[in-house]
């Protein structure tokens, strides 16, 4: 099934929707502090996941075993990864950030 629409196609490019966005898109700037978390959630339900496994510590020779739970999101954009992990960072997150190689291809 398609939509074709040529209004519907204007508003998006009007938007900044274009031709390989996901690797040029910048994170919106203008979002307000009490939106970014819906804001967040919309990126994270499209390109992000959840990992949950043991995380082992040793300390004073005795053995700590607990869940530890990461959240990942990715994305094509330098521009995009890095104005978003700037909003986290200032709303009280520490993200970290990295690049992942998968063969010939860069992913961030």
């Amino acid at each position: 099934m398609e939509i074709a629409n040529q209004d519907l196609a204007r508003w998006l490019l009007s938007w900044g929707c274009h031709e390989r966005k996901s690797l040029t898109v910048e994170f919106p700037v203008g979002v307000p502090d009490e939106y970014l978390p819906d804001c967040v959630r919309g990126v994270f339900d499209g390109d992000g996941s959840l990992t949950v496994c043991d995380y082992r510590k040793v300390k004073n020779g005795k053995v700590y075993i607990y869940p530890r739970v990461n959240a990942y999101i990715c994305s094509g954009s330098y521009k995009f990864i890095t104005g978003l992990q700037h909003r986290l960072k200032l709303a009280g997150f520490s993200p970290s950030m990295f690049e992942a190689r998968k063969k010939e291809h860069k992913i961030t």
